[in-house]
């Protein structure tokens, strides 16, 4: 593994000065944009969760003030001013519960993303630091011998359950405001339909130009744990090919 990584950079495992400035160059890059990464992860989280905070302050300001009575409830009502301010309070009800649930899914991917790029850097000073400041990183004197609790899988935890509790939020109101049978013929449709729309674009959200792998795939009966993955170079357009020529 550590060859596959070392051939992807283009570094030569040996002791010459102009190999040893290209390892010093890489780690210290790799360090710096590792702290950027883990910088803007929490920045990402923070804007996010102040959307989140946003649409619930906003629900429960609308919550707090709206009377839906009986006589406007139904898709036949009276056109009264009354009736007409209650509507417009369920139609922004409705949007804010969409887009609460929708900044929710989307902070839980945004979380995921930003972590995949920090632990990317984190791999890099791993693999880099051996030869520079010794396993520095990746050595963890410690008192005893038991995992710490991670950070980010807390936080991608406080954003399954704001998720969770967004989808709560509609499933429940619905069966108050549409009785029993609503469970049945609106919320296990309509829920059944985001989760084909976030299964069917979930490949439209991921990275077109990933890269492709440079070692084979790890199994059970080897010792890598990753693999190398490194995206080709920008692809550059001849002068004079728009016209068939071929420069020769």
């Amino acid at each position: 593994m550590q060859k596959s990584y070392f051939e992807a950079l283009g570094i030569r495992l040996n002791n010459d000065e102009t190999n040893a400035d290209k390892w010093r160059e890489a780690y210290d890059k790799a360090h710096d944009i590792r702290k950027f990464e883990i910088e803007m992860y929490w920045r990402r989280s923070a804007y996010l969760w102040t959307l989140q905070g946003a649409a619930l302050a906003g629900l429960a300001l609308i919550l707090s003030t709206i009377k839906v009575t009986d006589t406007c409830l139904g898709l036949v009502f009276e056109k009264t001013e009354s009736c007409q301010r209650e509507w417009v309070a369920i139609v922004v009800i409705v949007g804010i519960w969409c887009f609460g649930t929708f900044t929710a899914f989307i902070w839980l991917l945004l979380l995921r993303g930003a972590k995949f790029w920090q632990n990317n850097w984190e791999r890099h000073v791993d693999f880099l630091e051996d030869q520079i400041s010794g396993a520095l990183y990746k050595t963890y004197p410690v008192a005893r011998f038991e995992a710490p609790y991670s950070v980010s899988k807390l936080n991608e935890l406080m954003a399954g359950f704001t998720l969770l509790m967004w989808t709560s939020i509609g499933a429940i109101t619905v069966a108050i405001v549409f009785g029993p049978n609503s469970l049945l013929t609106i919320v296990l449709p309509g829920f059944s339909a985001l989760i084909f729309l976030a299964y069917y674009f979930d490949s439209d959200l991921r990275m077109t130009n990933f890269g492709e792998p440079m070692t084979k795939y790890p199994t059970k009966d080897t010792d890598d744990h990753m693999i190398i993955i490194r995206r080709a170079p920008p692809r550059t357009k001849e002068k004079g090919s728009q016209n068939g020529e071929t420069g020769a």
